[in-house]
């Protein structure tokens, strides 16, 4: 047994170490500490040690500590995990939706994607992917117009997968908040579709 500061130090003298083409270094080993003391883990080996080679920062750590987002990264390592290219948009897709709960944090009082899905909370969401997007008040323009299209996907997304999981759990209320935040954010997409489509033309 290690603790995990010490792990990468281990690793470095351990003589059953990986080989040199798997690029263990202390920040992917910590990295996968993380995760593997994070409140919610993929049983997934292939899934953690995709998500533990992601840049080791503020927003990974947001990434590792909601179990919506882990789940979320979990759903798209099962569709494109078999695929090492797809690994960086895994990492992408995720770390986008990290930064959109980095900023809903800091914001509001809403600390994890379940409590953001509520349809009470919904103007709260689109002003923090507003934010997050680079939207500019006085010229009622945005830095990344796309980048709300994609959260808006991926909120989409999010509140399937916490839909599913409440219907397992028998959960009644957060069944109907995640149908409910799926209606109000199918118009929030349209919205920023029309937005995309108008910036590139």
């Amino acid at each position: 047994m290690f603790l995990g500061p010490e792990l990468w130090r281990h690793m470095n003298r351990c003589s059953s170490k990986p080989g040199d083409n798997d690029h263990h270094g202390r920040k992917r080993v910590l990295g996968l500490v993380a995760l593997v003391k994070s409140a919610c883990c993929s049983t997934d080996d292939g899934m953690l040690k995709m998500l533990s080679c992601m840049h080791d920062d503020e927003i990974s750590n947001v990434v590792r500590n909601d179990s919506c987002l882990l789940r979320f990264a979990e759903s798209l390592y099962s569709k494109h995990g078999h695929d090492a290219s797809k690994h960086d948009y895994i990492h992408q897709k995720t770390r986008q939706l990290g930064r959109f709960l980095q900023t809903l944090r800091r914001k509001t009082s809403i600390q994890t994607l379940e409590d953001a899905i509520k349809p009470n909370n919904f103007m709260k969401v689109i002003e923090a992917v507003k934010e997050t997007s680079g939207f500019e008040k006085d010229k009622n323009s945005y830095k990344t117009p796309s980048l709300a299209l994609k959260i808006g996907h991926s909120l989409l997304k999010i509140s399937d997968i916490i839909r599913c999981h409440a219907l397992m759990a028998g959960d009644e209320d957060l069944v109907k908040s995640s149908e409910a935040f799926q209606k109000l954010s199918g118009k929030m997409v349209r919205v920023y579709f029309t937005l995309c489509s108008e910036y590139y033309e």
